[in-house]
């Protein structure tokens, strides 16, 4: 078994292109999302932040009430970046329920070690379905006006 550690050769290995019409993956120029991006980097950072901070993600990441405490560095730096990335807007926001996709995925480890996280998504302004628009307003009007949860 052979480990591939390149990201764009994996992809390769599993192109279906007989007649090499399309490039591959790992001969395209690496793609600079983050100079691309820079102009959405400071809200990122702070609507990332503040939604780790909502109450009960907030006591996952410090393991209160004797429960098991979640690092969540690795969830708020992928909740930065695909916030940047997302051409999803909200309220002209973009990337907002991109963030809920890395607040999501904290949340559902903080219950897996069974920290109480039943709120989550309340706290953050990440809904869901029908009630997710409504919520997302509220979180952007709290955000602008820099109120607390």
């Amino acid at each position: 078994t052979k480990v591939v550690t390149i990201t764009a050769r994996f992809g390769d290995s599993w192109r279906v292109d007989s007649e090499n019409l399309c490039s591959k993956s790992s001969d395209l120029p690496k793609w600079k999302w983050r100079r691309e991006f820079a102009d959405r980097k400071g809200d990122a950072i702070s609507t990332c932040e503040k939604m780790f901070e909502s109450p009960q993600l907030a006591n996952c990441a410090y393991g209160s009430s004797g429960l098991s405490q979640v690092d969540s560095k690795l969830y708020k730096n992928a909740c930065v970046a695909d916030f940047m990335r997302s051409d999803f807007n909200v309220d002209e926001v973009s990337g907002l329920n991109m963030a809920c996709v890395a607040s999501s995925n904290y949340a559902a480890r903080c219950d897996n070690l069974g920290n109480k996280v039943h709120l989550w998504r309340e706290q953050t302004g990440c809904a869901g379905k029908e009630e997710e628009l409504i919520e997302y307003k509220k979180f952007i009007r709290k955000f602008k006006s820099k109120s607390e949860f």
